[in-house]
């Protein structure tokens, strides 16, 4: 697979730009990006609980009782996440946060 790195332009490349968390493959999402390690450790470091949010399109409609069961212990790269109060915006979709 080609690096999101190859985009950056020139002046870009010897900045040490780092990404903060990562995008898996056949994902969409914001891929934030950071020449402050300090910045992106905080950011990415359990300690500082930096909370994270998966906008997540299901394959079944999501109902109460799928949602009480991600409240009980689903996790997502290892991780507890549990669906935010009101957060599906339709029948398919639902934020779930770690």
């Amino acid at each position: 697979h080609t690096s999101i790195y190859t985009l950056f332009q020139s002046p870009l490349r010897g900045r040490n730009i780092q990404s903060i968390g990562k995008l898996n493959e056949d994902t969409t999402g914001l891929l934030v990006f950071s020449d402050d390690g300090q910045f992106i450790h905080r950011m990415e470091s359990p300690r500082w609980k930096v909370p994270k949010v998966y906008e997540v399109t299901t394959k079944h409609p999501v109902n109460s009782d799928r949602i009480a069961a991600l409240c009980k212990g689903a996790m997502l790269d290892d991780e507890p996440v549990c669906p935010l109060p009101h957060s599906h915006a339709n029948n398919y979709q639902i934020a779930l946060s770690s």
